[in-house]
């Protein structure tokens, strides 16, 4: 039995790599990655320098693996049309190759911003309708893979919605908001839309979350990873200030989650 973890040199795949060291200390796992020189001292995973597109021994994945596939090229730029026009051929032969193995289970990273843009708490039932070319690649793969995939497979779809933690990258929220906690005015500039409400989890919980939908042996298809509450983006900055958080306006615009289908399949895992 093995894992197969693609993106590993990324922000949630760095995490989610050594969660699921210290999860599963005597599983084989094969960390692909793209960027930097990454380090264990553990005996059991493998770093495999690796990009799409490149050449790549799928002999490593049986009946038996798990994949976990995170991967995905352009981000922050969700709007470039390379999303469509490159890179989701490329995501379509890796996942060709892997499916063509027949592992134990597959888990695909997917977006909330393939749900069409809702002033309502969404459901995995929820109207899809892509809100930039990177959710519409995305979602594109989804359905190639339900397509596709072989039977004997149990695939997850999971639809992350807002994440925060330890050296997420410069661009995001939480990356400005620990280069300028020091600085209340600027943290103040950092919300542009100061009516918004939106879904966040802690890396941390995304970890556990990845982890237990892809160790459950169900057929999961698509579930939000999200906290299935919306909370103002000023407050969120409170939160992590650990200061006191302010009412919220009644015509507040909102993009949030429902969990009940993750908490479902997760609740009697350990």
């Amino acid at each position: 039995m093995s894992i197969i973890i693609t993106g590993s040199s990324g922000f949630i795949g760095k995490h989610l790599t050594n969660y699921l060291l210290r999860k599963l200390p005597k599983l084989k796992i094969y960390a692909l990655y793209n960027k930097g020189i990454p380090y264990s001292d553990k005996k059991n995973i493998k770093f495999i320098k690796y990009s799409l597109g490149k050449k790549f021994n799928f002999n490593i994945i049986n009946k038996k693996s798990t994949i976990i596939h995170l991967a995905w090229d352009y981000i922050p730029d969700y709007k470039t049309t390379k999303h469509i026009t490159t890179h989701l051929k490329l995501q379509k032969n890796f996942i060709k190759n892997v499916i063509q193995k027949k592992p134990k289970s597959l888990f695909v990273m997917g977006t909330c911003f393939e749900y069409q843009n809702s002033n309502q708490q969404l459901n995995e039932n929820s109207k899809i309708k892509p809100q930039n070319n990177y959710a519409l690649a995305k979602n594109k793969l989804r359905i190639y893979i339900k397509k596709n995939k072989h039977k004997i497979t149990n695939f997850t779809w999971g639809r992350l919605f807002y994440v925060y933690g330890k050296n997420q990258p410069k661009y995001t929220l939480y990356g400005q908001f620990l280069r300028n906690k020091q600085n209340k005015i600027k943290l103040r500039n950092l919300i542009k839309n100061k009516n918004l409400e939106l879904d966040y989890l802690n890396i941390s919980t995304v970890c556990k979350y990845v982890y237990k939908l892809s160790f459950n042996n169900k057929n999961n298809n698509e579930v939000n990873v999200c906290s299935g509450k919306k909370i103002l983006l000023q407050n969120m900055i409170f939160k992590w200030l650990n200061e006191k958080q302010i009412k919220i306006k009644r015509n507040a615009k909102c993009f949030y989650g429902s969990n009940n289908k993750l908490k479902s399949l997760i609740d009697k895992i350990k």
